[in-house]
């Protein structure tokens, strides 16, 4: 899959920017495709095939988490030449550990939930909805700085490609796939640079494809610990990155 390989290619000269080294507990992994035959649920056949079929690049779409997914799909973007589009997706944190969360939500009210830390937390069912409404709010609020400058892109009955700047929980991912199966997309891959093993090891179960360079088995594990330079992106610097870079409002990279 020519797109995949090129994705690949990218994130791979993106990966060279982490200060991985050969440190414990990482390895890369050079062959990342993963059919639907895990063991985890049955094999997809009318998705694998779509996955392996022969395309041209501009039939594929990017799909980039905000805030730090945009760096990164920008670049694939560029790359591939081919649309570039976004989805919020944001976890939901736990109450007393904000940095931390046991779930996810997406602009289109989808929500994954990692239902063992639900039941460790002893979480009720309207607690969950409160803090999802909270999260919505941000969504929202981000939707309307975003949607100004690229505008939504199909992906009804194409290849998309997920991206963001790394997977730690994973369940920000998954929810994104989960949105992009909901828009009709035939097949689904997932892009960053680095995640932890137990994120590669949920989102495979999910997406069509992986692509990801460094996995991690080392503990605690942060996105921010692979990079030489680490901040949180402003919605400002989003903005300006997709100025910079020329993509129109269309979201096609020209």
């Amino acid at each position: 899959m020519k797109a995949a390989k090129i994705c690949r290619a990218v994130i791979m000269s993106r990966a060279k920017r982490y200060r991985f080294g050969y440190q414990a507990g990482c390895h890369e992994l050079h062959t990342i495709l993963i059919p639907q035959s895990n063991g985890c649920r049955p094999p997809s056949c009318e998705r694998y095939k779509a996955l392996s079929r022969t395309r041209c690049c501009r039939d594929a779409v990017i799909i980039a988490i905000p805030r730090g997914g945009i760096p990164v799909a920008v670049e694939v973007a560029m790359a591939l030449k081919c649309d570039l589009d976004i989805i919020i997706s944001r976890k939901i944190p736990i109450p007393f550990n904000t940095e931390a969360g046991y779930g996810a939500v997406t602009e289109d009210g989808i929500i994954v939930l990692n239902d063992p830390l639900v039941r460790e937390l002893q979480l009720t069912r309207e607690q969950i909805k409160h803090h999802a409404q909270k999260v919505m709010a941000e969504i929202r609020r981000r939707q309307e700085v975003f949607r100004k400058v690229i505008a939504p892109t199909s992906v009804t009955g194409k290849q998309v490609l997920v991206v963001d700047d790394g997977l730690a929980s994973g369940y920000t991912m998954v929810a994104a796939i989960k949105s992009m199966r909901k828009r009709g997309a035939d097949a689904v891959v997932a892009a960053v640079p680095v995640s932890s093993a137990s994120g590669w090891k949920l989102v495979r179960n999910e997406a069509d494809e992986v692509i990801c360079p460094i996995v991690s088995s080392t503990y605690p594990f942060a996105v921010a610990h692979f990079y030489e330079q680490w901040s949180d992106l402003t919605d400002k610097e989003v903005i300006e990155s997709l100025d910079t870079l020329k993509i129109p409002a269309r979201g096609h990279y020209d």
